[in-house]
């Protein structure tokens, strides 16, 4: 068989494969799938919660879309009982969850959010205040959470809340752009949420879906730990970097040799379609042995 060139992608990570004598098709779904589950809510909480054996929250509050499989990847170390609020984006909490009495779910919107993101605030606001000095607590943050769940400033509105969520997206401002005037208007964004916890101690597991991977860019914030007054740890369970680290190390035990892993999509999307589908026709011309390109954004 010729040379073959591959390209597969899901969310913000890109893997372009110049193949000889394999199976093109099933090695793409091999470096996709480890991947996907290097990243998975339920499988990166629960690993990096096991690093911790001493921890064991008396309450969870879980935020953001994939809030549902964080919890999951929890209860898998601490059980189904704990006391546990989830806010996530409508259809995207999984039955089971639903259905547990000790967990209280919230649906709302995203991009845009609604009266239920301010009641998810609400609620997770009022749980944090009521915690005791001898409580744990454990949060889960993941991205869309600036929009699932918010506690506005006084004289700000639903309303106008939308209305300016409206306009940046218009406008087609970046996350960072959006992030920065949404900590603003908000009681509980930029650590503001945490500077009232006063129990024993905090652990915050934290999906990132930004560039840098910045706690205070996250949800805009909402986990952040600058302001918290007690002990605490921060844990970034998945990244796009760790996703493409995963494929890295699949293609390696595949026998491919890693060429390119790189972070570097961030530009407009037609440009970054140009740049990325370049690349097979700079390659299939060549005699090259199995390689892989992967790139993230």
């Amino acid at each position: 068989m010729a040379n073959r060139s591959n390209l597969i992608g899901s969310g913000h990570v890109w893997v372009f494969v110049t193949m000889g004598r394999m199976k093109a098709n099933q090695t793409l779904l091999d470096l996709f799938n480890a991947g996907i589950e290097a990243v998975s809510g339920q499988g990166s909480v629960q690993r990096a919660l096991q690093g911790l054996p001493d921890f064991k929250p008396d309450q969870i509050i879980a935020t953001g879309k994939a809030a549902g499989t964080m919890v999951k990847g929890a209860q898998l170390l601490y059980g189904t009982n704990t006391p546990t609020l989830l806010a996530t984006k409508y259809k995207h909490c999984e039955s089971e969850l639903v259905l547990n009495p000790m967990v209280a779910e919230i649906e709302s919107g995203h991009p845009v959010p609604d009266e239920n993101s301010l009641r998810a605030g609400e609620q997770i606001l009022a749980c944090v205040d009521s915690m005791s000095r001898e409580h744990s607590l454990l949060l889960l943050v993941s991205g869309g959470a600036s929009a699932i769940t918010e506690k506005l400033q006084p004289g700000m509105g639903l309303a106008d809340w939308q209305a300016m969520n409206e306009e940046m997206l218009a406008a087609g401002l970046d996350i960072e752009q959006i992030n920065q005037r949404r900590k603003q208007v908000s009681q509980i964004k930029d650590g503001r949420l945490l500077s009232h916890f006063h129990g024993q101690q905090v652990v915050v597991c934290a999906i990132s879906d930004v560039q840098g991977d910045q706690l205070s860019t996250i949800g805009s914030g909402i986990g952040e730990v600058s302001r918290c007054a007690v002990p605490h740890e921060v844990l970034l369970v998945a990244s796009n970097q760790v996703a493409r680290d995963a494929v890295s190390e699949q293609a390696r035990a595949d026998g491919l040799q890693v060429r390119r892993n790189e972070e570097s999509l961030y530009d407009d999307v037609f440009v970054l379609a140009g740049r990325i589908g370049e690349q097979p026709v700079s390659y299939t011309h060549l005699t090259l042995p199995t390689t892989l390109n992967s790139w993230g954004g």
